[in-house]
């Protein structure tokens, strides 16, 4: 009798395990098998440069914006405007091939053209292309190959293209750029290097993880490291002008250490200027960081070794510690104190997938969450490498189960534009709740995507800069209902709860976000009758009240100061800094001493870190401090499988044909911010070395391209009068050397502002204030024949119309002169004025 009610009991549980496995795949959308990530299998494009590969260019599964497909750019000789390509098949072949040449904005079309001759030698085909006698010079032009393989499939390619003398001589500046990299391999040949150095005190020769012109020879050289090449470099012109070039070269080397060999991801850049007599190397960088392979991770107590890094990692760890992911060189490790294991969760490239395809990085993982269970939801974002999405740029949410150790995709988004600019909005906000609700910043819209019902809702539209707030962990957002200058309501949301606050300014006042403090909302308020705009058009957003609210609505500080005004709030760390500025008086107002606002809450801190420690042989390694101690010998590697599912799980957002005005800031690399103030944006590239994109890719603004001498001979001398002001009579030149007729003194005295007349009146132009921005940095526009005007501290204005290596040329209004000033007096001029400058670019 027990027997039998036993074998009743069992064959009760076990129906009802049944049951429970089924609904659980069932719920999750018929997924019944599992299988490996699909390798990759498109084909490689490079552009040859005499023998040189370079500007190795990876496939598209769609069209692509191409006017933000600017990773690379390749020069071609202007006398025969002829661009050779290999392109490496890895086993796949070619049915078809066509090019497409469109102007930088992708707006004009210049050539579409079918390829019908093309040389193939079994996994390589290479093909000479010369291009129509289309192209004006020096001017970047989007490229594009469609190549179309046996299959059916359209991959398309993208690189900038310009014509130009010399081709900008890459040849010459690429080749010296594999020089040096191979001279530092070897200390002999190395003493040549010596007079492209500036070694000094701002040099790290404490870590070989970042190597910079300012390091010491021995530090450039590998110091006492075994090091090794295991791949050759690939070489990449970033950017490139008449007088230098941006060059990047990756590749892959070795290194012996005591725990075994490891092997490290190395990137150096190159900023080079050409002239006939030598090079010079204005500026250059290595970094390497090691790529981390569990079974051959070296576990001492609680410390893992991740070698030679500078320790920015992302890492993100269960509410008890027991389990946390990190990500190391674009893959997505777990690891489980309590069960001893170690999974890699995701990763484009592992023992059985290494070529370039899979090695190339252009995107990230962001990790949204881990469960004392060992389950982690995680994010995929920027360029698919392989997969079911190879070839796409876009953003994938997934989800590891630790139980059945398989990943499962829950949702996915492609996008058009670049993978750099992608990378920007995800680094704003990427956050998913415990309701299975993902919140993403795209394109300047808040988007609310349901990953079970793949839906989403877009809470907020036309976000500007200014105009919303993230907190660090991204679990609180605020932006304001209305316009950046004049709003009157704020809303604040909490992501994980739902939970929505609407903080309100009052009558007669507007109310900005500045930021927060943890998870606590700081904003200002300022009174509508203290809003004003400068001459220039920009607001002025005087706030007389600073204030910190938690989501309870509970008023944690309120600033104000009888007639002081704070203009601006910038948290560093666990301070508030308001720049603040008091009435003179006279209408205007005056700068006064910053103060601050300190925090004391206590700050988290997680039971796992990541530390950087000095040693002997290596200098500085990182290495993870754990909760608690591993033991190597009893460690279970896992790599799990992907869930296959039935169905779709993408989700396409809109794509607005009206891109906002933005700017994008280029460190001669990569993209380095998104503003949408040309001021700001300028002065960022300044100090980048780098260059400015206007939201429809035409180049603003380049750093070290502009000739040495240059004269706008078209503008003669005028002089003010009774019924024209200096700055009237500026304006007026403007316009009258651009074909316009206008009295400017009329509309300035009816209220109009310098930015406002100027787009009024040159509508096809963008009008820039470089308020703040260096003389030296505008005198780019001057050299391609574009006045700058300078307003003067006593409300005149004169015109920058030339300059040479040692002086600026100058019209001023109030002496009827057109004359030169040394290079030094004319900063010391203008710095003393505020360089206050406007002008505009075509």
């Amino acid at each position: 009798m027990k027997k039998s009610i036993l074998k009743i009991v069992y064959t009760v549980i076990m129906f009802l395990i049944a049951i429970l496995m089924i609904d659980h795949f069932m719920n999750k959308g018929n997924t019944d098998i599992t299988a490996e990530m699909p390798k990759a299998t498109y084909p490689l494009v490079y552009v040859m440069e005499g023998d040189t590969r370079i500007n190795c260019l990876h496939g598209y599964d769609q069209e692509m914006d191409c006017s933000q497909q600017n990773d690379t750019i390749s020069p071609l000789q202007k006398d025969d405007r002829k661009i050779s390509l290999q392109i490496d098949l890895y086993a796949d072949s070619i049915s078809a091939l066509a090019y497409e040449v469109r102007s930088a904005d992708g707006q004009r079309l210049v050539e579409d053209t079918e390829i019908s001759s093309f040389t193939e030698s079994e996994d390589t085909t290479y093909v000479d292309l010369v291009l129509k006698d289309l192209l004006e010079e020096k001017t970047e032009y989007s490229f594009c190959l469609k190549l179309t393989d046996t299959e059916s499939r359209t991959i398309y390619y993208y690189t900038r293209i310009v014509l130009a003398d010399a081709a900008y001589h890459v040849s010459d500046m690429t080749a010296f750029a594999l020089d040096f990299h191979s001279r530092s391999f070897d200390k002999e040949r190395a003493q040549e290097l010596t007079k492209y150095l500036e070694s000094n005190a701002d040099g790290d020769n404490t870590t070989y993880s970042k190597v910079t012109i300012h390091s010491s020879f021995a530090q450039i050289t590998w110091g006492d490291l075994s090091v090794k090449e295991e791949t050759e470099p690939e070489v990449y012109v970033r950017r490139i002008n008449p007088y230098v070039a941006n060059v990047e070269l990756r590749y892959a080397l070795s290194v012996d250490m005591t725990d075994g060999c490891r092997y490290y991801n190395v990137t150096e850049y190159y900023y080079i200027r050409y002239t006939a007599e030598r090079m010079y190397l204005l500026d250059y960088e290595r970094d390497m960081d090691s790529y981390f392979e569990p079974e051959a991770a070296s576990y001492t107590n609680n410390k893992l070794s991740l070698g030679i890094s500078d320790g920015n990692l992302e890492l993100a760890e269960s509410e008890d510690g027991n389990v946390f992911a990190f990500v190391k060189e674009n893959r997505l490790f777990s690891i489980n104190l309590t069960d001893s294991k170690t999974a890699l969760l995701f990763g484009f490239y592992d023992q059985d997938n290494v070529d370039s395809r899979t090695l190339y990085q252009n995107g990230g993982i962001r990790i949204a969450s881990v469960d004392e269970t060992g389950n982690v939801r995680f994010l995929v974002y920027g360029y698919m490498n392989r997969g079911n999405h190879e070839g796409s740029v876009g953003v994938g949410c997934y989800y590891y189960n630790s139980m059945l150790n398989t990943i499962e995709e829950e949702v996915y988004i492609p996008y058009t534009g670049s993978s750099q600019r992608l990378m920007q909005d995800i680094s704003q906000l990427a956050y998913v709740n415990n309701k299975n609700q993902l919140f993403l910043i795209l394109d300047h819209v808040i988007y609310q995507i349901d990953l079970v019902e793949k839906s989403y809702t877009a809470l907020q539209e036309n976000l500007m800069q200014g105009s919303y707030r993230v907190s660090e962990s991204n679990r609180m957002i605020a932006w304001l209902t209305g316009d950046a200058d004049s709003s009157q309501e704020l809303i604040l949301l909490n992501l994980n709860t739902g939970r929505q606050t609407k903080i309100e300014a009052g009558s007669g006042r507007c109310i900005r976000p500045l930021g927060f403090m943890n998870e606590d909302l700081i904003y200002g308020l300022a009174y509508r009758t203290d809003i004003t705009k400068d001459n220039m058009g920009n607001t002025l957003f005087l706030m007389y009240d600073v204030k910190i609210q938690n989501e309870s609505g509970d008023i944690l500080k309120d600033y104000n100061k009888n007639g002081i005004y704070v203009l601006e709030a910038e948290i560093n760390g666990n301070q508030i800094d308001l720049h603040r500025v008091s009435a003179d008086g006279n209408g205007g107002y005056t700068a006064v001493a910053d103060d601050q606002i300190m925090n004391d809450l206590p700050e988290t801190t997680q039971k796992n870190t990541v530390e950087v420690v000095a040693t002997k042989d290596y200098e500085k390694i990182a290495q993870l401090a754990m909760k608690s101690s591993l033991k190597s010998d009893k460690m279970k590697y896992l790599t799990p499988k992907q869930v296959m599912y039935e169905g779709e799980r993408s989700i396409h957002l809109p794509q607005t044909e009206e891109k906002q005005e933005c700017y994008y800031v280029y460190d001669g690399y990569r993209l380095s911010a998104i503003v949408q103030q040309a001021r700001e944006a300028v002065a960022k590239a300044d100090a980048l070395s780098g260059k400015v994109l206007d939201e429809n890719g035409n180049c603003i603004w380049e750093k070290s391209n502009r000739s040495n001498v240059n004269q706008i001979m078209k503008i003669t001398a005028d002089m003010v009068s009774e019924e024209r002001s200096s700055v009237a009579v500026c304006l007026d030149t403007i316009l009258s050397f651009e074909g316009v007729s206008r009295n400017s003194m009329q509309l300035l005295q009816a209220g109009k502002s310098l930015f406002d007349i100027l787009q009024e009146n040159l509508p096809d132009d963008k009008i820039l204030d470089l308020t703040g921005c260096s003389m030296e940095s505008v005198l780019y526009y001057v050299g391609k024949d574009i006045p700058v005007m300078a307003l003067l501290n006593d409300g005149n204005a004169v015109l920058i119309v030339g300059y040479n290596e040692l002086n600026t040329v100058i019209f001023n209004p109030m002496s009827g002169t057109i004359s030169k000033m040394g290079m030094n007096d004319s900063r010391d001029y203008f710095e003393a004025n505020g360089n206050c400058f406007i002008t505009y670019s075509k």
